[in-house]
């Protein structure tokens, strides 16, 4: 197993938000630990998580190919701001994002058996959803 990276700007932490900086037309990829990341203003998935407007019970679809539901939340930091994105697992693996590759490399998966356990996580998901929608409906109608 992989050594864990140590955060760039304090240096004794695990590194845990990984994210591109563009400078002077250059990408360079920065890793931070959590303590220096809240320092720096960079949203984390707690604060995708408020801002969002959807439905608690929608899960979002991959903004990268619009097929799959999403299941990896990044943010992006831009001139304006954060742009935050919710990828499937197969488009988060294509940008080569450095956790999702680390996990899928040792699950040894092959697309087919992947696409299988991503559809499993994500029926179930649908499946408390509407499970919990049902007995919801049932307490509502033995009432009345």
């Amino acid at each position: 197993m992989a050594d864990l990276k140590k955060c760039e700007q304090c240096g004794i932490a695990d590194a845990a938000v990984f994210f591109s900086v563009k400078k002077d037309g250059a990408a360079r990829q920065e890793a931070l630990c959590m303590d220096c990341a809240k320092k720096r203003n960079i949203p984390q998935v707690q604060d995708y998580l408020k801002d969002r407007k959807r439905q608690q019970d929608v899960v979002p679809v991959c903004s990268a190919c619009g097929n799959l539901p999403g299941m990896v939340f990044i943010s992006r930091k831009t001139d304006g701001g954060a742009q935050k994105e919710a990828l499937c697992v197969f488009c988060a693996r294509e940008r080569k994002i450095p956790q999702i590759c680390d996990l899928l490399e040792r699950m040894n998966l092959s697309d087919a058996e992947l696409l299988k356990l991503h559809d499993a996580v994500t029926g179930k998901a649908q499946d408390q959803k509407s499970a919990a929608l049902a007995e919801k409906f049932r307490r509502i109608f033995q009432k009345s």
